[in-house]
Order: structure tokens, then sequence, then C-alpha cells
């Protein structure tokens, strides 16, 4: 879920390594300007500790910006 997402490569391999360990701290924080992906990659991420089902995905990759049936929306909102 985290491999096809395409932002900020240190903060997935570090969420990444959190999930493969099962050391997963108690509070993670996510900065950045508006528009990186930081939403969309929290809600993955907690859809893998969560183990959601594949309705709960399709809603996750509808919100994602960077896939490429959203690329439209994003120029928009540029």
């Amino acid at each position: 879920m985290l491999s096809n997402f395409y932002g900020n490569a240190a903060a997935v391999e570090t969420l990444t390594e959190m999930l493969a360990t099962s050391r997963i701290p108690q509070t993670i924080l996510l900065s950045g300007p508006q528009g990186l992906g930081k939403a969309t990659l929290v809600r993955r991420f907690a859809a893998v500790i969560l183990e959601a089902s594949p309705a709960d995905l399709a809603k996750i990759e509808h919100d994602d910006l960077f896939l490429p049936h959203n690329r439209e929306l994003l120029a928009d909102r540029e």
C-alpha cells in the first residue's frame, strides 16, 4: 500500500520500517506544505495497520492525487 506512493521517500521508508518491525510509536508527526500527500500517506499507513477492506482502500485511492486518474484534479488545484 505504501509502495506506490510518490512523495517523500524518507517518510515512506520510515513508515515501512515501522510496519516491518511492528514498532510503531504512539505519535507520528508529518509536516510540510499543503499538497505533498501527507494525508494520503497517513490514510494508507492506517489502512495497513487496520487491515482495511477493499472498499476502504478504494476510498483512499480515490482521494490520492498522485495517481494518474486524479492528475487532472491536481492540475485544476494548481
